[in-house]
This record gives structure tokens, C-alpha cells and sequence, in this order.
């Protein structure tokens, strides 16, 4: 009895080692699966003990075990996706909205953005960020923070903007003085 035991707590170890080093590799493991990462061991090692005798198991190598309960945590994390992305959807379209506002008011008030930039890129760009950071994130900010980061990104493309008009001579110069400044 005692040898079942300490193999179902061998097999345990195994199953929370493979689930640790799959959340160190991988951050989209280690996000999602933080609070869930005793359910997801629970879940492996109940499917490894139904399905598998404990001699079957040690005779397993450890790419097959990384195998299974990636697989298994794809599956709940495309899941937990699913279920999130239709509350993300709807609370973009109102931090679009807002971001769209930022913009035009920046654009408005600024003659150098409406030179250099154009406003339909600029709120692309946005939009695929969205796809990125939460809006959750975003919706709480207050307007002069969500400002400071529009502002951000705009100046960072403006950047780009400028450098991607430089010369070659012009772009080793503006590398040096970047260098020389850290």
C-alpha cells in the first residue's frame, strides 16, 4: 500500500514539475494558467491514474507527459479565450471610441502630428494594440493618463516617421547620439 502511495506522489511531482517548467517557458501559459495551476495538475494526474497503470507511467518519458498536458492546457486556455473575448469585444468598441477622440483632439492641436502623421495609421496601430493589452487596462484610465499614452504611441511613430527619411550618413550620426546618450 505504501509503494502505491509514494508512486501516485512520484506521479504527482512529475505532473506539477511538467505544468512549472511549461508556465516558465511559455507566458501565455504562465498567465493564464497562475490560478488555475492546481486544477490543471488535479485534472492530469486523475486522467494519468484512470487511464494508465503506475508501471505504464514510469515507462513514459517526460516528452510524452510535456505532450499531454500542454496539449491540455492549449484546450483550457483557448477556451478561457473564447469566453473572454466576447466581454474584451465589447469593451473595445468604447476605448476605440475614446482613442479616436484623443487622436483628433491631438491632431487638432498640433500642426507638426498633422504633417508628419496620418490619423487612420495612427488609430490602426491603436486597434492592433488593443488586440494586445487588455481594455480592460484601458477603460479605467482617466483621460490625461489615456492622453500621456496616445501620445506615446503618436510620438513613437512620428520617430519612425523621421527616421525612416533620414540618409544612411544621417541614420549612423542619429545612431551614435542614441548610443553615446545611455
Amino acid at each position: 500500500m505504501h509503494t502505491v502511495d509514494k508512486e501516485k506522489e512520484e506521479l504527482l511531482t512529475r505532473i506539477s514539475k511538467t505544468v512549472e517548467a511549461l508556465m516558465q517557458r511559455d507566458s501565455l501559459y504562465r498567465e493564464y494558467s497562475l490560478d488555475k495551476k492546481d486544477e490543471i495538475i488535479r485534472t492530469m494526474f486523475k486522467m494519468f491514474s484512470e487511464k494508465f497503470s503506475m508501471e505504464e507511467l514510469k515507462a513514459r518519458p517526460d516528452i510524452y507527459f510535456t505532450e499531454i498536458v500542454e496539449a491540455h492546457m492549449m484546450t483550457e486556455l483557448l477556451i478561457a479565450g473564447e469566453e473572454d473575448s466576447s466581454e474584451e469585444f465589447a469593451l473595445k468598441h468604447p476605448v476605440l471610441e475614446r482613442l479616436s477622440k484623443i487622436v483628433e483632439q491631438l491632431f487638432q492641436n498640433n500642426t507638426l502630428y498633422q504633417q508628419e502623421l496620418n490619423k487612420e495609421k495612427i488609430m490602426e496601430t491603436l486597434s492592433s494594440l488593443l488586440d494586445k493589452v487588455s481594455p480592460q487596462k484601458l477603460i479605467i484610465l482617466d483621460d490625461e493618463q489615456l492622453t500621456k499614452r496616445v501620445k506615446a504611441v503618436m510620438s513613437t511613430e512620428l520617430m519612425s516617421n523621421l527616421i525612416d527619411e533620414l540618409k544612411p550618413e544621417e541614420v549612423e550620426k542619429f545612431n551614435a547620439v542614441v548610443e553615446g546618450s545611455r
